[in-house]
């Protein structure tokens, strides 16, 4: 809704601006045209992660880890990775 919301703004602000309506609807077409890709790779990457956490890879992870990492060899572990 606030997306909305905002584009409506910005079509009333352009339009008081003085640019026409074609000028308004090629600036979005070419902002959505831009957004695509990154839209495409957020939307690949949310169900990879969906698909481990459903198949137990990232509960698994978080569980070996526990062995492996020891609280008194957390923070330098950290420091290390970082």
């Amino acid at each position: 809704m606030a997306l909305f919301l905002g584009g409506a703004v910005a079509v009333i602000v352009a339009l008081t601006q003085g640019f026409s309506w074609e000028e308004i609807e090629e600036g979005m077409t070419d902002a959505i045209k831009t957004a695509i890709p990154a839209l495409i790779i957020m939307l690949i990457i949310g169900m990879i992660i969906g698909i481990w956490i459903a198949s137990g890879v990232v509960p698994g992870l978080i569980y070996f880890s526990f062995d492996l990492f020891t609280p008194t060899f957390f923070l330098p572990a950290v420091l290390i990775f970082l």
